[in-house]
């Protein structure tokens, strides 16, 4: 269990080399998902949120969540369905890299992301964690673009995705993770009353 966001890019750094050196699309994921992490970090130490302090213990609590599925998963022990299901596909050598990262992102966000929310308020009104839940999102939009070349780099096939849809791609990207963190967070909401 990781206490600090420097902790869980360490933990994320580990995984990503382990993965590199096994050969295995499990790497695809957590690389994504330090950049992200990497991001938050540096946006709290800018005083960004609302209460940083409370955004790094949500980015802890819900990075455990992925830390302890990935854990489990290897020792052949219980992890929720939607992390078996990722975990999974990255023995999957048809899957492309997306397929990969959205495998991850869906378990992530659409699982992990309303329960750490809700209990990094829990005991409070998740209501004061609103506008800091949903600043994220222009965190995660300003990362788009990097996202995409680095991507574009171990899959070449993404420079023409790019190229054929223009800014569309952007948009559907903003748009889909808009509504998976708008479902998120109505979980949180749920779990947290």
């Amino acid at each position: 269990m990781c206490n600090s966001i420097d902790e869980v890019l360490e933990r994320l750094d580990e995984i990503i080399q382990q993965n590199i050196d096994s050969k295995s699309s499990l790497g695809y994921f957590p690389a994504l998902y330090r950049k992200v992490t990497q991001s938050v970090k540096d946006h709290i130490e800018e005083g960004y949120f609302d209460d940083n302090s409370r955004m790094e213990k949500l980015d802890v609590i819900f990075a455990n969540r992925y830390l302890t599925a990935y854990d489990h998963f290897g020792e052949g022990a219980f992890c929720t369905n939607s992390w078996k299901l990722a975990l999974d596909g990255g023995a999957n050598n048809r899957l492309i890299v997306l397929q990969h990262l959205f495998l991850g992102m869906n378990a992530h966000i659409n699982l992990d992301l309303g329960i750490a929310a809700a209990q990094v308020s829990s005991g409070t009104d998740i209501r004061e964690l609103k506008n800091d839940f949903f600043k994220i999102n222009t965190v995660l939009a300003a990362l788009v673009n990097q996202v995409q070349n680095e991507l574009a780099e171990i899959w070449p096939l993404m420079k023409v995705v790019d190229w054929v849809s223009g800014n569309l791609d952007e948009a559907i990207s903003d748009f889909s993770m808009n509504i998976a963190r708008d479902g998120a967070w109505q979980v949180a909401q749920d779990l947290a009353d």
